[in-house]
């Protein structure tokens, strides 16, 4: 199994059983898994494997929640992308920066996610306790995203390198 399709596998474990946790938990208290594995898949795929498995990922989502197709998905895909470039400047591997990043990106996410649903219904309607919410959710996010990506980095396979070149995302690179 490739690399991208264990994370996706363990994404969508993830997304079962935040349905579950959801039900004996406050929303704002359940982590959003999906947001969290999109960091994840940025942080240990490189950009074009994190934004293939996001997209599908938010995909998954979107069917799930009810929300516009491809809303999630287009998120989570640009947030992965981001992660992905943002990593290199930022070591976003280490706990206290990818805590941060996590809380920023939660925010991020839930304003993109309003905006473009307001883009639907006609208007934007600010809620202070929406705001509120959304800024416990980020905290949230924040604790569970440093163990979450560093498990997720001890399950994946490292990927076999060869020749001195590391693989791309569908093998061995375009070329040979």
């Amino acid at each position: 199994m490739s690399r991208a399709g264990a994370l996706f596998g363990l994404s969508l474990a993830g997304l079962m059983l935040r349905g579950v946790v959801a039900e004996y938990l406050p929303a704002v208290l359940v982590p959003d898994l999906g947001l969290v594995m999109a960091v994840a898949a940025g942080l240990h795929l490189g950009s074009v494997g994190a934004i293939l498995v996001s997209f599908a990922l938010g995909l998954v989502g979107d069917l799930l929640s009810g929300s516009l197709l491809g809303q999630q998905a287009l998120v989570l895909m640009t947030l992965a992308g981001v992660t992905s470039l943002a990593d290199r400047q930022l070591q976003l591997k280490r706990s206290l920066p990818l805590a941060v990043f996590a809380a920023v990106a939660t925010v991020a996410a839930g304003a993109l996610l309003v905006a473009s649903t307001s883009l639907y219904e006609g208007r934007l309607v600010p809620d202070a306790g929406l705001a509120v919410g959304l800024l416990l959710h980020a905290a949230v996010n924040a604790v569970v995203a440093p163990p979450l990506a560093a498990a997720v980095g001890r399950v994946l396979p490292e990927p076999a390198v060869r020749s001195g070149r590391a693989p791309g995302f569908f093998g061995e690179g375009l070329g040979r």
